[in-house]
């Protein structure tokens, strides 16, 4: 019998150990207080079309005052247009500038001085400036390498690196990285685009830890395919295997859809922002170590884990099924040939 009392007791002590740790996160979750974006100055880069186009619109929405960064002088004007039919109120604006993010930091922080002696500190900071390069590792040049990382990467670089110490010195303030799923796992023919995307993580997860004591949050969004020109002219040349993994793991959304949720868990201060019943499992399954604001998050994600890693890995069997079956094919069109 002492070794049944010997179990229980350690049970005993399990369970309050791991009632104590739970009780300990939750002290360490305090959600922060929603952000009002009313009369907040909003910088969105990759404005002008796609998501950052959406998200700059339902910020708008929402009474804040935009600047638009993009390369396309043209296409900004024509955002501009767009984004203030929206308006709530006379007083906002919608202010343009044309600039490549990814080529000068000093540039960056010049324009970006000026937007702040134009319409005021920055609030909230977008970072949805991106492009997609698709095919396998060995037939991409490695200047594709070179020029995800500059576009997606340290084009987030150089704006927040612009925009981060006023937002300390304030004491507010929302920055948001706009990765994708395939920033979450690697997916065939996207091992440029991944590793430029997970690298936005790396990033997020270092910065909050140093800027969550001002009172700063960083928000990374991790959005599935979107029906964005961006996207469109990637399909013009992406490759058959990745095309069916695409269309086999999650739907096709609509940009305004994905911009409401990213805007609303930025709000929030959430860290990680997902889209659709795919995503969340994704977003559970890939958490890792990176913050959570809630102790529900938390339950949810030891809850889950189990589940959702044997989903994982029903999807990734699917998927390798669907690049064996694209090699079949292929060697039997080469005989054939």
């Amino acid at each position: 019998m002492s070794w049944v009392v010997l179990v229980a007791a350690a049970g005993g002590v399990a369970l309050i150990s791991a009632f104590l740790m739970l009780l300990y996160i939750a002290s360490l979750m305090a959600s922060p207080k929603p952000f009002s974006l009313s009369g907040a100055h909003v910088v969105v880069t990759g404005g002008s079309s796609g998501i950052g186009k959406s998200i700059a619109v339902e910020c708008f929405k929402q009474g804040a005052f935009i600047t638009l960064l993009a390369r396309n002088e043209n296409r900004l004007l024509e955002a501009k247009k767009e984004i203030e039919k929206y308006a709530v109120n006379d007083k906002q604006v919608v202010h343009c500038i044309s600039v490549d993010v990814s080529k000068d930091s000093a540039d960056v922080e010049r324009v970006l001085k000026q937007a702040q002696e134009k319409l005021g500190p920055i609030d909230m900071l977008v970072n949805s400036a991106g492009m997609s390069v698709t095919g396998k590792f060995e037939d991409l040049d490695t200047s594709s390498f070179e020029k995800l990382m500059a576009v997606n990467y340290l084009g987030s670089v150089y704006p927040t690196r612009a925009a981060i110490t006023t937002m300390k010195e304030r004491r507010m303030g929302r920055i948001v990285f706009v990765s994708s799923q395939a920033g979450q796992v690697g997916l065939f023919g996207y091992s440029a685009y991944s590793a430029a995307k997970f690298a936005l993580r790396g990033l997020a997860e270092a910065l909050q830890m140093e800027v969550k004591p001002y009172n700063v949050y960083v928000t990374v969004a991790y959005p599935s395919d979107t029906e964005t020109p961006g996207f469109i002219e990637e399909n013009k040349t992406k490759l058959l295997e990745t095309r069916l993994i695409s269309e086999s793991s999650s739907p096709l959304y609509q940009p305004d859809y994905v911009a409401r949720i990213i805007v609303k868990d930025a709000i929030q201060g959430k860290f990680s922002s997902s889209i659709g019943t795919d995503g969340h499992m994704l977003n559970i399954l890939t958490s890792g170590m990176s913050p959570m604001n809630s102790l529900g998050e938390a339950l949810e994600t030891v809850i889950c884990m189990g589940l959702f890693r044997l989903i994982g890995q029903y999807y990734t069997a699917s998927f390798d099924s669907i690049v064996r079956r694209c090699m079949i094919q292929k060697e039997k069109s080469e005989k054939t040939d």
